[in-house]
């Protein structure tokens, strides 16, 4: 027993959170109420900053992830408290929300429909409310906008790669050519305007380095 409790005082003492501790008498109780609860927030929090602010850079969001955890650790330096001491409380509550807010939405769900007026059509028992019905919609929206975007970038590629064998033939069919051109063409400019509808723009689109490799492409031919 006495390894244990050196291992949970040794994270304590590194997590700077000994008031929150000496609060709870088990270690059970000080790894869930100071680790567990309030480090799964945390890294939930991190994990949506970081993945929002490099959605396709994964090695650059899961580096900037880290950072963010380990400053929250031990900033500032030489203290007796730290930044993750005075959000450790916030962990200990967190769930008791979630659950409250759980039952609410079900609650809700289950008495507003009745209440609706007869022009709520369709409404039943259950359904979730407008907001995170609404919420639940946008969600979708931009994960099938995603699914588009990667759709189109896969095919451009296949396509800028049948041109790459066309022009390096020995005897190029000009006509078949300038038809995948076209067609390569039109899809460049469908991923420009779906990017541009997805607010992904510059060195977070494909759609420049995709006009890069066709431009290099077509230099190969002049």
């Amino acid at each position: 027993m006495a390894p244990q409790l050196d291992i949970m005082q040794q994270i304590v003492n590194v997590l700077r959170v000994q008031d929150l501790a000496s609060q709870y008498s088990s270690t059970l109780d000080k790894f869930l109420y100071t680790v567990f609860f309030p480090m799964i927030l945390l890294l939930l929090i991190i994990y949506l900053l970081s993945a929002r602010m490099f959605p396709n850079h994964k090695g650059l969001s899961i580096l900037l992830g880290v950072s963010f955890l380990v400053f929250i650790m031990v900033y500032p330096p030489e203290s007796d408290y730290s930044l993750y001491s005075a959000f450790a409380p916030i962990g200990t509550v967190w769930y008791a929300v979630v659950i409250i807010i759980g039952v609410l939405w079900i609650l809700l769900g289950h008495i507003l429909p009745r209440d609706r007026s007869a022009g709520a059509q369709g409404a039943r028992p259950g359904h979730m409310p407008a907001v995170l019905e609404s919420t639940r919609g946008s969600i979708e929206g931009v994960l099938h906008q995603e699914s588009q975007r990667k759709s189109l970038i896969t095919l451009i590629l296949g396509q800028l790669k049948t041109l790459q064998r066309a022009n390096r033939a020995k005897n190029p069919d000009i006509e078949a050519i300038g038809k995948q051109q076209a067609l390569i063409g039109q899809n460049l400019a469908a991923l420009k305007t779906l990017e541009m509808q997805m607010g992904v723009r510059g060195h977070r689109g494909d759609h420049n380095r995709l006009v890069k490799e066709y431009e290099r492409i077509m230099e190969e031919t002049i």
